[in-house]
């Protein structure tokens, strides 16, 4: 569940409500003492909300981690099935120290998990940390890259091989074989990074993992951004008794920028190729993607002007590219996410959002690039894409259909005819589906009511509720 940001926010929002509160109780003759201490130190006032909160692929079933355990839950009885992995009873295989774990991660088919330690945040999005993994079929733990810092570690789909980031380049491990590839080797700090983004793209376009791997696992699709001829900014970093001087590659407003390619690597072979993305060098490429064929990756380029965005398929194979699609404006075409694409299983079409009739709604395309329907229409904006249930043939997003201070959840089907709104309480909803869309959790809050934390399924009925921060109502 997506929860940190949302958490900063909160306290920013308790902060105002004691002043307000304050200055209400002063008028009143009232008196209340809030210390700092009960705010920064004891943490009176920060929410709870479900620790390490995973989906399994079986939609019955989640994770948490508690204790040091990763605990599975099923919902429709709403109990504890039992512990999945004991993480206090793990060494590390090479110095026999206990782990202590921050975050986890299943692979697809859930015989191993990627735990992630000593995690240290660089910027917005990105994060370092030791990285181990858990076989469960073998019950065998591996700590990754020597137990060095590496970044964006994620598995394969057939859950065979893992990559991450380590130094600006860009590693595979095969746990078939016990061996680790290395994919690039000129990354270097300042000059060039291979599966990560440079500062631009991590706060521009709010991503930091700068690679994906192909549906058959064969392959990656990378990022190498090279950075040497970007100037150099400081800033001093407080936090011990002297500050010290920090300095990164940050391009200002009309300076050069990041010269940015895309590489696609075959691990077996190591084959790698270039990708076509054209002869302008000062542009963007918002987001790569493999499509549901492994041997074509999707590219969205974007000029420098930010008024025109192509959608480039690529043969993975020799890298060539064609142009299906291009949407142009002429000020400026809205920033892409992860989800303003969305490639269907049956490999003939996929979704689009776009703000081309002065909304941002959900458009659906054929493979060629022709408009086959506009799916959501109206006086709104989709805020978010949140899941594609292709088998019940619903595409869940939220919106702010009753103003900015309010978002709900809604389904509608992927012919556009019909439209249902699954969330009920006025407020903001955050929801986050199961594999299969036969659940989803949700986040609900107000400005006078602290985040809650329940689970519904498809057709947003409550089936389990997980926080619901009652203590902390009461308290504020």
């Amino acid at each position: 569940m997506k929860i940190h940001i949302r958490t900063s926010i909160y306290l920013g929002l308790v902060a105002l409500s004691f002043f307000g509160s304050m200055q209400n109780l002063h008028a009143q003759g009232g008196q209340k003492t809030i210390a700092l201490e009960d705010i920064w130190l004891k943490y009176k006032y920060v929410p709870e909300y479900p620790s390490g909160f995973n989906w399994m692929q079986d939609d019955n079933f989640y994770t948490e981690l508690e204790a040091g355990k990763i605990e599975k839950y099923g919902i429709k009885d709403q109990a504890k099935v039992g512990t999945i992995l004991d993480i206090t009873a793990l060494k590390d295989p090479t110095n026999n120290e206990a782990l202590e774990i921050e975050a986890y991660v299943f692979s697809e088919d859930e015989s191993k998990i990627l735990l992630q330690s000593k995690v240290q945040p660089i910027y917005r999005h990105s994060t370092k940390e030791v990285c181990f993994v858990w076989d469960s079929k073998a019950n065998k733990v591996t700590r990754l890259h020597e137990g060095k810092l590496i970044s964006f570690a994620s598995f394969s789909p057939d859950g065979k091989r893992i990559a991450y980031m380590g130094d600006n380049n860009l590693y595979a491990y095969d746990f078939t074989i016990n061996k680790e590839y290395t994919l690039s080797t000129d990354g270097a700090w300042g000059k060039v990074i291979n599966g990560g983004t440079d500062w631009v793209y991590e706060e521009e376009y709010a991503f930091a993992q700068a690679y994906c791997w192909s549906p058959d696992s064969r392959r990656i699709a990378y990022y190498r951004f090279n950075e040497t001829d970007v100037k150099e900014f400081q800033m001093a970093m407080y936090g011990e008794l002297y500050p010290e001087q920090y300095k990164f590659k940050y391009p200002k407003a009309g300076e050069a920028n990041a010269k940015v390619e895309i590489y696609i690597n075959e691990l077996v072979s190591g084959q790698r190729v270039k990708v076509d993305v054209g002869t302008e060098i000062d542009q963007y490429i918002p987001r790569i993607t493999w499509t549901q064929n492994p041997e074509k990756l999707a590219v969205m380029r974007m000029n420098r002007l930010q008024n025109q965005v192509d959608l480039l398929l690529v043969d993975a194979s020799s890298g060539k590219s064609t142009v299906i699609f291009t949407e142009k404006e002429d000020a400026y075409v809205e920033q892409p996410s992860d989800l303003t694409w969305h490639f269907l299983k049956n490999g003939k079409e996929f979704l689009w959002q776009s703000e081309a009739d002065g909304h941002n709604h959900i458009y659906l395309y054929d493979m060629e690039g022709k408009l086959k329907k506009q799916i959501t229409k109206g006086d709104f904006d989709v805020v978010e894409f949140c899941a594609l249930d292709e088998q019940r043939g619903l595409i869940y997003y939220t919106s702010s259909v009753d103003g900015p201070m309010d978002k709900q959840l809604y389904a509608v089907s992927i012919d556009g005819k019909k439209t249902t709104r699954l969330t009920k309480q006025a407020g903001v909803h955050d929801a986050d589906f199961s594999s299969n869309c036969t659940y989803y959790g949700d986040i609900f809050s107000t400005i006078d009511t602290p985040p809650v934390a329940a689970l519904y399924d498809f057709g947003g009925k409550e089936v389990k509720q997980l926080k619901d921060n009652a203590t902390l109502k009461g308290r504020l």
